[in-house]
């Protein structure tokens, strides 16, 4: 569990979260999964032959870029360390 969690609680608020974090494996789990789906799904879109034809492809795979980079931060954030 990645310290930004507990970051600024009480000493009592993080230890109740941590168990909670681990308490809950299976919906983290299942989060990761639903992210990763988003990634893939981006990829194919911005990266398909038809997209490439679009005068502002090099735009759209910036920005497929930084919201993969953003929801691999976020998977992050639920990998139990």
């Amino acid at each position: 569990m990645k310290s930004t969690w507990t970051a600024g609680m009480s000493a009592d608020k993080a230890k109740e979260l941590k168990q909670d974090f681990k308490g809950c494996p299976a919906m983290r789990e299942r989060l990761q999964a639903i992210l990763t789906d988003k990634i893939d799904t981006t990829r194919k879109y911005a990266r398909s032959r038809d997209r490439m034809k679009d005068p502002n492809w090099d735009r759209m795979v910036a920005h497929s870029l930084g919201y993969e980079a953003a929801l691999y931060e976020i998977i992050s954030l639920f990998k139990d360390n």
